[in-house]
């Protein structure tokens, strides 16, 4: 892996939603295409978990971990592991030093290694020795699984914009295999609904593959626009259209906007 490319302070100020728009755009493409960069992402990532789950984020920072890092279910996943290992680790931590102390009264040779040093293995007692042989297989397991979760539920972001009437062209998407969900933010002509519907159809057949839950429309740099996320396993190497229902508050509903796209 090569030199850092960004500082770990700007990338975590990215992680907290904390960079002007046009910076978060810029690193939103780098989490993508740039494998440097998701390894930098991912260590700060686990840097700032562990601040907060050891309480060390204060002020501002807390405030925009809890607002913004937080209010994606893929990061509160992370954040809940992250509290169960620390748990799990804490609880095992004095029955390991136990064994460790137990351990140390005996004579041990010094080229012994770690695992060695601890006598762990050459205890009398086969309870010790499976009880730490079992601790150190699950918090090996669990530490690998962060690491794999890390890397491979990245969330891919696109904004798609309204196609320009007449407009053949449609935007193609690239998604990574090891992503698993996709966040798309799709921006309106005008806001004149208070609520909208979102359905993902899959061409040329039309077949409903996702629906969104009632949605409200949020003001950006660009105007306003809906923010959606669907499991990039629906997706295939075809193509779909986003369909935008806006909801009235009295009558029935309409189609306001169809945003094609392919992989």
């Amino acid at each position: 892996m090569s030199e850092p490319s960004h500082s770990e302070q700007e990338v975590i100020q990215y992680l907290l939603g904390a960079l002007p728009e046009a910076e978060t755009e810029r690193f939103d493409a780098l989490s993508v295409a740039d494998a440097d960069f998701a390894d930098e992402l991912g260590a700060a990532e686990k840097n700032l978990v562990d601040a907060y789950i050891q309480g060390e984020l204060t002020g501002a920072s807390l405030e925009r971990f809890q607002s913004h890092y937080l209010a994606s279910p893929l990061r509160r996943e992370k954040v809940e592991f992250a509290k169960a290992f620390q748990s799990y680790a804490g609880r095992n931590a004095a029955r390991v030093s136990e064994s460790v102390a137990v351990a140390e009264s005996k004579p041990k040779r010094a080229t012994a290694g770690f695992f060695s040093s601890l006598n762990i293995f050459q205890s009398q007692s086969l309870v010790l020795r499976w009880s730490f042989a079992a601790a150190v297989v699950v918090l090996l397991a669990l530490g690998g699984w962060w690491s794999l979760n890390s890397r491979s539920q990245p969330v891919v972001s696109v904004i798609l914009s309204p196609p320009l009437r007449g407009s053949a062209q449609i935007p193609t998407l690239s998604i990574p295999k090891t992503s698993t969900d996709v966040a798309i933010q799709l921006e309106l002509e005008s806001n004149d609904y208070p609520t909208y519907l979102v359905v993902l159809l899959e061409r040329p057949n039309n077949r409903n593959l996702w629906s969104s839950a009632k949605l409200t429309a949020k003001a950006t740099g660009a105007g306003e626009a809906l923010d959606i996320s669907f499991p990039a396993a629906l997706l295939k190497r075809t193509t779909y259209v986003l369909q935008v229902t806006g909801v009235p508050a009295n009558g029935e509903p309409e189609i306001v906007g169809d945003y094609p796209f392919k992989l």
